[in-house]
C-alpha cells in the first residue's frame, strides 16, 4: 500500500508550483492545481488519498498514517527546506570575498577563531530550521503499532517495535536541522539537535554517522578539538557509504588545518579538492592546497596547485591571485618578475598594480633584495587604489623593513595607517598595534630633535636648540629603553647625549641608565667601564 500511495502522491508535490491547502480530519494536504487539466487528471488519486488518511493523527501508528506522514514530510516540508537550504548556502559561497594575502578558510561562513563577539543566534538557515521543526511536530510518530499477529516474531520486527520513531523520514529533518544550526554558527544547538539524533535513531547507523560527522564539524568551528577528536577516531575504524566518507575526509582536513597541522591534512584535502563537485568551492579548497603547500616549504607542489587553479573554469580575478601566490614560490626569480612585470604593463590589470608590485616586493625581499624590495612596495602603496586590507599589509612590511632599520620616522606612518585596516583577527595585530602605539609616543620627540638639529647647523637660536635637543634626546633614550625594548638604539641615544652635553646636569642619570643597558645587553666590562 505505501508503495501504491507513493506513486499516486509523489507527481502532486513535484511536478505543479501552485497549490491550495485542505485538511481533513487533523491533517494538512497540498493539492496543486495549475490548470482544469491537471486538476482532472489527479482527481480520482487525490479523492482515493482523502478517504485513505480519514484519521492520519499522529497518534495512531499504522501502515497508512506512516506513508501518509512519511510523503508529507518527504515531498512538502522537506523537499521546501532542502531547497531554501541549498539556496541559503549558495548565496553565502557566492557573495563572500576572499582575501588571497592571508589563509583562505575551507567554508566562507565559518567561524572566526580570533572573534570575541558573542554570537547572537539565528541567520540565514532559520527558515530550515523553521520547516524542520514544524515536520516534527506534525509528521513525528511516537506512538506504538499494534503487533501483527501475520508477522514472524523476528529479531528484526521486535527490534523495529522497539524504536522511538515510526516514520521513516523524520530523520533526515532532525539531520536537515542541525546541519542548518551548523551553518548558522549556532554551534552549541547543533550539537544537541544532533546528539539527541544520535539517540533517537542509534539503531540506524548511517544516521548515526551523518550527524556524528555534521558534530565533528561544530566541535571544531568551536575550538572543540578534543571531541572533534574522539569523534574521528570512532569514525575512522566505522565503514562508511561513500558520501558520507567523502563528507567526513573534508571535515576531518578541516580540523587537522585547523589544529595547524598541515602535514597531517594534506592527503585530506587532496582527497576533498577531488571529490568536491561545486565550482567556486573547488577553486578555494584548490587554493588553499597551495597555500598549505607552500607554509610546507614545498614550493614545487605549491606552484602545480596554484597552476590546476587556472584550469577550472576559473574568473580572470582568481587566475590573477593564482598568479601572483606562484610568484612567491616560483623557482626562478628573472622569469617569475618578468612575468609580473609584463603583467603591470597590461590595461586589463589597472586595478591589480598594487598586488603586483607587492608580490614583485615579496620576491626581492625572499632573496635579501630589500632595496629593490622598498622599491616596489612603496610603488604598491602608491597604486592602491582599495586602501584596505591589501594595502594594509605591505604598509605593515614596510614598517617591519624600516622598524628593522630603526627609521621609525618613516616606520611610524604605515603602521599607524595599516592599523585601521587590518582585522583584529590578523597575525599581525597585536605587533602592529604596540609599535603604532610606542611609536607615536617616540616619533614626535625625534621630529623636534631632527628640526633642531637642522636649526643648530644653520646657527639659528643655537643655545635655545641645545637645551631642547638635549632634554629630547633623554626622553627618546628613556622611551627607547623602557617601553620600545631596543636597547642598542637607548645606547646610541644616551652616548651622543653624554658626546653632545658633556657637563649636562642629566649626566649622572644618563650613566646610570647606561650602566643599567649594558648589565640587561650581558655587557658586563662596558658596566665597569662606566
Amino acid at each position: 500500500m505505501e508503495n501504491q500511495l507513493q506513486m499516486l502522491i509523489r507527481p502532486l508535490w513535484i511536478e505543479l508550483p501552485m497549490c491550495v491547502l485542505r485538511q481533513g480530519h487533523g491533517c494538512k494536504m497540498l493539492f496543486p492545481i495549475l490548470n482544469m487539466h491537471a486538476y482532472l487528471k489527479h482527481i480520482a488519486a487525490g479523492m482515493f488519498i482523502v478517504l485513505l488518511c480519514t484519521g492520519c493523527s499522529t497518534k495512531r501508528n499504522t501502515p497508512a498514517t506512516r506513508a501518509w506522514h512519511e510523503l508529507t514530510t518527504r515531498y512538502n516540508i522537506y523537499f521546501n527546506a532542502e531547497e531554501a537550504y541549498n539556496e541559503a548556502l549558495k548565496s553565502i559561497t557566492e557573495s563572500h570575498i576572499d582575501n588571497y594575502q592571508t589563509w583562505l578558510p575551507m567554508y566562507p561562513n565559518s567561524a572566526d577563531p580570533n572573534d570575541t563577539v558573542v554570537k547572537q543566534p539565528g541567520g540565514p538557515f532559520d527558515r530550515v530550521v523553521e520547516k524542520m521543526t514544524t515536520a516534527i511536530q506534525e509528521h513525528s510518530i511516537t506512538a506504538k503499532p499494534r503487533r501483527d499477529p501475520a508477522q514472524p516474531n523476528t529479531q528484526e520486527y521486535r527490534d523495529w517495535l522497539r524504536q522511538n520513531e515510526f516514520n521513516p523520514f523524520i530523520d533526515r529533518a532532525w539531520l536537515l536541522m542541525g546541519k542548518a544550526h551548523v551553518q548558522n554558527k549556532d554551534y552549541t544547538e547543533a550539537i544537541s539537535v544532533l546528539s539527541y539524533t544520535v539517540r533517537l535513531f542509534a539503531y540506524d547507523i548511517d544516521v548515526v554517522s551523518e550527524a556524528q560527522i555534521w558534530m565533528m564539524r561544530a566541535y571544531t568551528e568551536m575550538g572543540w578539538f578534543s571531541d572533534a577528536e574522539g569523534l574521528a577516531l570512532t569514525l575512522q575504524v566505522r565503514r562508511l557509504p561513500k558520501d558520507l566518507h567523502d563528507k567526513f575526509t573534508e571535515f576531518y582536513a578541516f580540523l587537522l588545518i585547523r589544529q595547524e597541522k598541515y602535514r597531517d591534512a594534506l592527503p585530506f584535502l587532496i582527497q576533498t579538492v577531488k571529490s568536491e563537485k561545486s565550482g567556486i568551492q573547488k577553486r578555494r579548497l584548490q587554493f588553499l592546497l597551495g597555500q598549505v603547500y607552500a607554509h610546507l616549504g614545498e614550493r614545487e607542489n605549491a606552484y602545480n596547485a596554484f597552476e590546476q587553479i587556472k584550469k577550472l573554469s576559473t574568473p580572470y580575478d582568481e587566475v590573477f591571485n593564482a598568479l601572483v601566490a606562484q610568484s612567491q614560490v616560483a623557482t626562478g626569480d628573472g622569469e617569475i618578475i618578468g612575468e609580473l612585470q609584463k603583467m603591470a604593463e597590461n590595461k586589463k590589470n589597472s586595478a591589480y598594480l598594487d598586488r603586483i608590485y607587492a608580490a614583485i616586493g615579496d620576491v626581492y625581499l625572499s632573496r635579501n633584495n630589500v632595496e629593490k624590495a622598498i622599491e616596489n612596495y612603496l610603488l604598491a602603496e602608491e597604486k592602491s587604489v582599495r586602501n584596505g586590507v591589501e594595502k594594509a599589509l605591505t604598509q605593515v612590511t614596510l614598517g617591519d623593513i624600516y622598524f628593522e632599520r630603526k627609521d621609525f620616522l618613516k616606520a611610524e606612518p604605515r603602521y599607524s595607517q595599516a592599523l585601521g585596516a587590518l582585522p583584529r583577527s590578523s597575525g599581525n595585530y597585536a605587533r602592529v598595534e604596540f609599535r603604532t602605539d610606542v611609536l607615536g609616543e617616540l616619533v614626535p620627540h625625534m621630529e623636534v630633535l631632527a628640526r633642531q638639529d637642522s636649526l643648530r647647523q644653520l646657527a639659528v637660536q643655537p643655545d635655545e636648540s641645545d637645551k631642547i635637543i638635549e632634554g629630547e634626546l633623554f626622553r627618546i633614550g628613556s622611551i627607547a629603553k623602557d617601553r620600545l625594548g631596543d636597547f642598542e638604539f637607548a645606547v646610541e641615544v644616551y652616548n651622543r647625549h653624554l658626546t653632545d652635553f658633556p657637563e649636562s646636569i642629566r649626566r649622572k642619570e644618563v650613566y646610570h641608565q647606561l650602566y643599567q643597558l649594558y648589565l640587561r645587553m650581558g655587557n658586563r666590562a662596558m658596566a665597569k667601564s662606566l
